[in-house]
């Protein structure tokens, strides 16, 4: 991030940076700064789309869950991964759903997060692409009164912490943490619906989760790159023991994505919208066009990207 703002600053439109050095050679990542070219790769290319570099991350967590047991063993896929789906011409089913969930470019989610937790930068912002399903969604104008109103009630709650935290303005604090529970109680509004002001338990669950997700997402452990360089058939043949220790604790958060969207399919009626993401998803689901797995990791991604934007911008 330090290294993005400094290219920004000298009028650099592309640059590169190594992440990390693996068997001689260097990974590399690379970073655009520049908003129309961004822009332009983001919203016309049709073979940029996606998170190929996170991949191994999910066949991971999901291989670990199908050789352990628990929810959705079976069901689960580091191949269907929802919004976080590539753009890859050699599959143009899942390609299609890709689309389906990733198309558009609109900052209007960047919008409601700068709201929330205090500003979302620019450069930030055209990172990520937009998902299709979610810029049609947040501009339904019927929605604008639940998102005003969701915002508004943490108002209160964020003010009194930071007084309390900063005693009134003389104590230096850091921010990041005191908007994690209400970031995540407007994303709870969002996903499902739910009021969880009331249950800071479970939100501050869901903000540690994230954190650690998060964490884990954008490592550079050289085990495992390693790992998720692997055919799945050598990995099958690896012990668990000798698999990196973080991936068992993400599965706590998976099974709460699993949870909310298996509560979702009890109460989903076809032609029923009841104002909450996870309508949306179910309603994909039931006509065919996404899978059980699409939904819990659409809902585990955006759970771990409120977490990085908050803490990014804070």
């Amino acid at each position: 991030m330090k290294s993005q703002f400094e290219q920004f600053a000298k009028g650099v439109k592309v640059y590169t940076f190594p992440v990390a050095k693996l068997f001689g050679q260097n990974i590399n990542s690379y970073g655009i700064t520049d908003y129309d070219m961004a822009k332009e790769l983001m919203v016309n290319s049709s073979a940029l789309g996606g998170h190929e570099e996170l991949t191994a991350w999910f066949r991971l967590v999901t291989e670990w869950r199908k050789r352990t047991g628990g929810k959705m063993a079976d069901e689960l896929s580091g191949y269907e991964v929802g919004i976080m789906t590539c753009f890859d011409h050699t599959n143009p089913e899942r390609t299609k759903i890709a689309k389906l969930l990733r198309h558009g470019f609109n900052l209007k989610l960047y919008h409601m997060g700068y709201i929330i937790w205090g500003g979302v930068s620019h450069w930030t912002s055209l990172k990520t692409k937009c998902r299709k399903r979610l810029t049609t969604f947040l501009n339904k104008k019927s929605l604008e009164p639940m998102w005003i109103s969701a915002i508004k009630d943490q108002n209160e709650i964020v003010v009194q912490r930071f007084k309390e935290v900063g005693n009134n303005g003389k104590t230096a604090i850091d921010a990041v943490d005191l908007f994690q529970e209400p970031a995540m109680s407007v994303l709870m509004r969002f996903l499902n619906g739910n009021d969880y002001r009331g249950d800071s338990d479970f939100l501050t669950t869901l903000g540690d989760c994230a954190k650690e997700m998060i964490t884990s997402f954008i490592s550079v452990n050289q085990w495992k790159i390693i790992m998720g360089l692997l055919p799945p058939w050598v990995r099958n043949l690896i012990p668990l023991y000798f698999w990196p220790d973080w991936i068992d604790r993400q599965l706590k958060l998976v099974d709460i994505c699993i949870d909310m969207a298996e509560e979702q399919r009890k109460n989903w009626r076809e032609g029923e919208e009841d104002g909450t993401f996870l309508n949306v998803l179910e309603t994909d689901y039931q006509a065919g066009r996404i899978t059980k797995s699409d939904i819990v990791w659409s809902l585990h991604s955006l759970i771990g990207y409120v977490n990085r934007v908050k803490r990014a911008d804070s």
